[in-house]
Parts: structure tokens; C-alpha cells; sequence
């Protein structure tokens, strides 16, 4: 007789970024390094998607056009409070944005633009880690 164990569950990543080269190409890496990755190209069809999807992880690009990346965070944050959160950015102005979110309480930090997929798979990785006590 054949026993089958239940398969664990991926761990599922939303990937935000208004470039869409960049999402997908994030996206891809993910689910061929064993997470189930979906795509956004703008902070409020990212914010859908998690309604719908409740993402694990957000890995987002931090500068966009209308929305930016931490702002669409907060708000999945609010949907889905067990998701994790993880800023890139290669703009030089994300210091400056991320110091006035510092000011009122949120202490995010940005991995630098481009990321090598090995040193961001390690970054995902250390966010689902639990913290020891």
C-alpha cells in the first residue's frame, strides 16, 4: 500500500515592481527556487491580488509612479498582517523616503538594486526564519 504524506505548503511571494521585466523576472526566479511567486506591476493591482491570495512575503520595489512600494505595503499589511515584508530599490531618493516612514514609526530598510538572485534567495530566505528568542 502506498502512503502519501501531505506536500508542504510553498511559501507564496508577491513580487511588486513597475517595471515588468524586473516583477517577472523576480517571479520566475522565485518559483524555480521552490516559492509560489506572483507579479505586480503597481502598488494597487498588488493590493488586489493579496486580498485574493494573502502573499507570505512582499518583496517591492519601493520608488513607483502613483503609489510607492512602502505605502502599498502598509495597506497589505493591514490585509494580511502574518506577511512579511522585503524593499529593493536602485533609486537614489529611498533613503530620504524611507527616513520620513522612520519618523513615524516604520523601520524598513532597502536591499540595493540590481540584487544577484543567489544574495536575494538568501535575503527571502532569512525572512522566513523565525527569530530566535
Amino acid at each position: 500500500m502506498l502512503v502519501q504524506f501531505p506536500s508542504q505548503r510553498k511559501s507564496k511571494v508577491l513580487v511588486l515592481d513597475d517595471e515588468p521585466l524586473i516583477a517577472d523576472s523576480l517571479a520566475m526566479i522565485l518559483s524555480q527556487s521552490g516559492y509560489e511567486a506572483r507579479a505586480a506591476y503597481n502598488g494597487p493591482r498588488a493590493i488586489e491580488i493579496a486580498k485574493n491570495w494573502s502573499p507570505d512575503l512582499l518583496l517591492a520595489d519601493i520608488i513607483m509612479p502613483g503609489m510607492n512600494g512602502v505605502e502599498a505595503a502598509l495597506e497589505i499589511s493591514a490585509l494580511v498582517p502574518a506577511c512579511r515584508l522585503l524593499f529593493i530599490s536602485g533609486d537614489l531618493g529611498t533613503a530620504d523616503l524611507l527616513d520620513g516612514y522612520r519618523t513615524r514609526g516604520h523601520d524598513f530598510h532597502a536591499l540595493a538594486k540590481p540584487v544577484p538572485p543567489a544574495d536575494l534567495l538568501v535575503h527571502i530566505s532569512r525572512a522566513f526564519t523565525p527569530l530566535a528568542l
